[in-house]
């Protein structure tokens, strides 16, 4: 399979945060027929996965536990989630006192 190495630069630039500051690791890079191309970076315990789809010219980046057996969220939906929770875990502990 060939590589897309653009996008791995790209991900690498725009997410240099989860390289320098988490350890992050390409775990692979694939491009396929059509243009379509997907980088997945490791992180902890959360995989990255980074799909390009030439034809639209769009980019989706989708987050899920390693071991997750293809469970993936988009990233915002997670990041929104992990958010409310800690919006109600803040405001349950605030009424506890």
């Amino acid at each position: 399979m060939r590589k897309d190495a653009d996008l791995e630069q790209r991900v690498r630039r725009d997410f240099a945060f989860l390289f320098e500051e988490h350890g992050a690791t390409v775990r692979s890079i694939t491009l396929q027929d059509f243009g379509n191309s997907e980088v997945i970076v490791g992180a902890g315990n959360l995989d990255f996965q980074f799909a390009k789809n030439e034809r639209d010219g769009e980019i989706r980046v989708v987050v899920g536990p390693r071991n997750g057996h293809g469970v993936w969220k988009l990233l915002h939906v997670a990041l929104a989630r992990s958010h409310s929770t800690e919006l109600v875990r803040h405001d349950e502990t605030a009424t506890q006192r």
